[in-house]
């Protein structure tokens, strides 16, 4: 014989809109907490890093540098 067969959604379609309702007013609230520069500054962090390797050529200077780097990782 036919079963019935329950083709119910996990969630109704209102409480879904009811719960990005509630999201949506959450996150209207947090608004004005949030950190926004329209003109950030100029002064960003930085770091510089200069090596030499007097005698040596750039090229066996970079592969000698990228090996070391890689013992790192």
């Amino acid at each position: 014989m036919n079963k019935p067969t329950n083709n119910k959604p996990a969630f109704s379609p209102f409480s879904v809109i009811v719960v990005f309702l509630a999201l949506m007013i959450i996150g209207m609230a947090f608004i004005p907490v949030l950190d926004v520069r329209f003109k950030p500054s100029r002064n960003l962090p930085q770091l510089s890093v200069r090596f030499s390797w007097p005698g040596d050529s750039c090229k066996n200077t970079n592969k000698c540098l990228i090996i070391s780097n890689l013992g790192c990782f």
